[in-house]
C-alpha cells in the first residue's frame, strides 16, 4: 500500500526527527510512503509546495496525509488539480489549518476525506497505535455506523437528528468561509468546530461572525470540540448564547486535534446525534 504525505505549510526544516520517526512508523506497518522532494525547498513554496502536492497525489495512494500545518494555507486552494485528485481512490486525512484544503476536496471531488491525525503530531503521540487502528478501520471498514460517546460530552438538544458535517479548526474556516471552494451552509448542515479559543473576546469574534453569516438560524447543529472545556468561563458564555436559540443544538466534548487520541470523523458526508441517549453515530 502507499501512503502519500503532501507539505502545505513548509518544507521539513524544524520537525526532521518526528518526520523520520512517522516515515519508520509507516514502513512498519508495510506502506510504501511517497513523500516530497525536500530540495525543492530552495523556491517560492506558494508554488513548490502546491506542485510537489499535485505530483505525489498523482501515484494514486490509498492516503493521504498533511505532514504538519501552520496558518494561511489558503493559497493552495487555487493551486491544487482537483481533475487529478478525482482520478484517484485516495482517502485524505488531517486536521488544524489544512481545514481549508480538506474541505475544498470533498466538495471538488468525490474521494472520501476525514478530519482526523496529521502525519507527524498524531504519529508521535504514546496513542498512535490506537489511532493508527482506528485510521484504518475507518478506510476499510464496510459498515455506515461508527459511535462517538463520552460520559465527559455535554448535550444540548432533545431529539435525534441527521444532517451533512461540514467544519474544522476555526480560524481557517472562517477565512475560507467565502471562498469560491466553500460549503453552502443550509438546513441539513451540521457544523464541527475545532480549534482552541483563548478568551472570551476571541469566543464572541467567533460567535459574531456565526451570527453574521446566519450560522444558528442555518444548521442543524454545531459540535465543539472539548478545548472548549478549559475556560469555565468561556464554556459558560457558550452555554448561555446556545440556550438562548431556539432552534440551535449543541454538542461540546469531541475530541479534537489536541486530544492525545484524535476522533475522525467524515467531511461532507452524513452525520446523526442522538440527544437522549447522548451519542454520535457516523
Amino acid at each position: 500500500m502507499k501512503l502519500a504525505v503532501f507539505h502545505v505549510s513548509n518544507f521539513i526544516m524544524q520537525n526532521e526527527i518526528e518526520y523520520k520517526n512517522s516515515i519508520n512508523f509507516f514502513e512498519e506497518k508495510g506502506f510504501k510512503v511517497i513523500r516530497p522532494i525536500e530540495e525543492f525547498k530552495k523556491f517560492d513554496k506558494e508554488i513548490a509546495l502546491p506542485f510537489e502536492f499535485n505530483k505525489v497525489i498523482k501515484r494514486d495512494c490509498v492516503l493521504a496525509l498533511p505532514s504538519f500545518c501552520e496558518k494561511d494555507t489558503d493559497y493552495f486552494l487555487d493551486k491544487i488539480d482537483y481533475k487529478d485528485i478525482s482520478k484517484t481512490q485516495t482517502t485524505f486525512c488531517g486536521n488544524s489549518f489544512v481545514t481549508p484544503i480538506l474541505n475544498a476536496i470533498s466538495i471538488k471531488s468525490k474521494n472520501p476525506v476525514f478530519y482526523g491525525p496529521n502525519f507527524i503530531t498524531q504519529f508521535n503521540l504514546e496513542t498512535k497505535e490506537e489511532l493508527y487502528i482506528d485510521l484504518i478501520q475507518k478506510l476499510t471498514s464496510k459498515e455506515q455506523l461508527k459511535y462517538y460517546k463520552d460520559e465527559n460530552y455535554l448535550f444540548h438538544g432533545s431529539k435525534i437528528i441527521k444532517g451533512i458535517l461540514i467544519g474544522g479548526e476555526i480560524n481557517s474556516l472562517i477565512k475560507f468561509w467565502n471562498t469560491k471552494y466553500s460549503f453552502k451552509i443550509n438546513q441539513n448542515s451540521i457544523l464541527f468546530i475545532d480549534g482552541i479559543i483563548n478568551n472570551i473576546d476571541e469566543l464572541t469574534k467567533i460567535l459574531t461572525f456565526l451570527d453574521l453569516n446566519n450560522v444558528f438560524k442555518k444548521v442543524k447543529a454545531i459540535i465543539f470540540c472539548e478545548t472548549i472545556l478549559d475556560d469555565r468561563v468561556i464554556f459558560e458564555m457558550l452555554i448561555k448564547k446556545f440556550k438562548n436559540i431556539n432552534k440551535a443544538n449543541l454538542v461540546v466534548g469531541f475530541s479534537g486535534m489536541f486530544s492525545s487520541k484524535i476522533s475522525i470523523i467524515k467531511l461532507n458526508s452524513e452525520i446523526k446525534i442522538d440527544f437522549k441517549n447522548k451519542v454520535i453515530i457516523q
